[in-house]
């Protein structure tokens, strides 16, 4: 069985792609409350912390849209290693 990579979710009506990741799950007990700064194109969201971090890459090209998850999940990782 494979898994699958993480990568831009495409929203079904709207068509804008977003970043949505679950915590892991050595993390899911852990109380996640508060707010993050993630990295979306020129500007830095703040969204709220919790089992799963779901964000708007604001964008409706594919190809953006990959850059833009790569980059904010690997800010989003980054601040995770650093608690």
């Amino acid at each position: 069985m494979s898994l699958r990579m993480p990568g831009p979710r495409r929203h079904k009506t709207t068509g804008v792609y977003y970043l949505r990741q679950r915590a892991p799950s050595d993390l899911k007990n852990l109380p996640l409350d508060g707010k993050v700064g993630i990295p979306v194109g020129n500007s830095i969201r703040t969204v709220k912390a919790g089992a799963i971090v779901k964000v708007s890459l604001d964008t409706k090209d594919p190809a953006e849209a990959k850059r833009r998850h790569r980059e904010a999940d690997a800010a989003r990782a980054q601040r995770r290693s650093a608690q």
